[in-house]
């Protein structure tokens, strides 16, 4: 996403071999994400009632069958490269039958809290707090 020249110094980075800006939005920056978001909602605008979602930089395309699928997945890929946006191959992730986002896993219909996070619940001590009998 590329920033507008006139806020690319506000993002810049001075050190001691000279003053660096960023030509495209970094993530970190309190906007960011925000802004990102809108960017793909509005590229992907209509698909949801195609089973097709999006969360910042994760998109979601979910399908019973393979034809279904990969003409969402077509559909997909021409809007992003219409919309000049590329996709990084090696944080891609094509034909799951289960999924983990948003601290929820998601298998054959069902959207279930992610194992990981349930370990660190019931592994948890319990507090041993002691009630004061005394008034302040």
């Amino acid at each position: 996403m590329s920033m507008h020249p006139d806020h690319m110094y506000y993002a810049g980075i001075a050190n001691e071999f000279g003053l660096f800006v960023c030509k495209r939005l970094p993530f970190g920056l309190k906007n960011a994400s925000a802004s990102f978001q809108r960017l793909i909602s509005i590229v992907l605008a209509g698909l949801n009632d195609l089973q097709v979602a999006c969360y910042i930089d994760d998109v979601i395309i979910a399908f019973h069958n393979f034809e279904h699928h990969f003409q969402r997945l077509e559909l997909v890929f021409q809007r992003l490269a219409a919309a000049n946006l590329k996709v990084e191959p090696s944080k891609c992730s094509f034909l799951q039958f289960e999924i983990s986002i948003l601290g929820h896993t998601m298998k054959d219909g069902q959207v279930l809290p992610d194992p990981k996070n349930l370990d660190s619940i019931q592994n948890t001590m319990p507090h041993k707090l002691k009630i004061r009998s005394d008034p302040f």
